[in-house]
């Protein structure tokens, strides 16, 4: 079944009940909403994920929507989740807790936009499927701090803009991130994240052939702070970005 674009553009949609929406056999529910820039408000709590394999751009657009309750989703079979929740300006609650992320491969710009977020829990996220972060908390402004101990990332090979205009993170640990792959894109992972004072990326692997340019910060960049890198060829590659930062080795 495939529930796909069923809202899509409908911008004038100030309110709608899919409460009794039995979703247990749906398979795709791309841009279910998106667009729908009116909307302040959509019951999920009863939709169920159980043969739901894509739902990418779900809620696209969607700039007036305030809360979502995917508590008793369940996704075992989801693989793709891109733009889920893409310039969802307004949110400011999100309950993930019923997501099952373990077949999921790629995660492009998911939050991208959730400026209003001031907290986000992933920490039931399983990502071992994950190869793509691409963008997945660019420009969440409101974030103070992010907590992704939970996340697997040996297969992952983009994190081109993860946490890019994530303008009020003021740490964040990454030391679960165990990233060997031969070529891996980073560019831009920092950018503008302008108040960070602490990073661990002491299991990054940079290798010496690797695309891009890493751990990228621009003028904006903070002026000090410290940062924990895995051995000299990882120093080699941040440190000329951030010279007046305090490097240290993973002990």
């Amino acid at each position: 079944m495939d529930m796909g674009y069923m809202f899509a553009d409908c911008f004038a949609l100030e309110s709608i009940d899919v409460s009794n929406f039995d979703t247990k056999k749906v398979k795709k529910m791309n841009a279910m909403f998106s667009r729908c820039s009116k909307l302040t408000s959509i019951d999920v709590s009863n939709f169920r994920g159980n043969e739901l394999e894509e739902f990418r751009m779900g809620f696209n657009e969607c700039t007036s929507l305030i809360s979502l309750d995917f508590s008793k989703f369940n996704t075992p079979k989801l693989k793709l989740m891109d733009k889920l929740f893409y310039e969802c300006t307004s949110l400011t609650s999100l309950n993930l807790s019923g997501f099952d992320t373990s077949n999921v491969s790629s995660m492009i710009s998911t939050f991208l936009g959730c400026s209003s977020l001031t907290s986000l829990d992933v920490s039931n996220f399983n990502t071992s499927e994950l190869i793509s972060l691409k963008q997945t908390f660019y420009a969440c402004y409101s974030l103070t701090s992010l907590n992704l101990s939970s996340f697997n990332t040996q297969n992952v090979v983009n994190m081109e803009s993860t946490f890019q205009n994530c303008y009020n993170l003021t740490s964040i640990d990454l030391s679960n991130f165990i990233i060997n792959a031969p070529k891996v894109v980073f560019n831009y992972m920092f950018y503008s994240c302008i108040n960070l004072k602490y990073i661990d990326i002491s299991n990054f692997g940079f290798p010496s052939n690797g695309t891009g340019t890493y751990v990228v910060f621009n003028s904006d960049k903070p002026s000090k702070g410290t940062i924990i890198v895995k051995d000299e060829n990882a120093k080699n590659k941040v440190r000329g970005q951030i010279p007046d930062w305090e490097i240290k080795y993973k002990k």
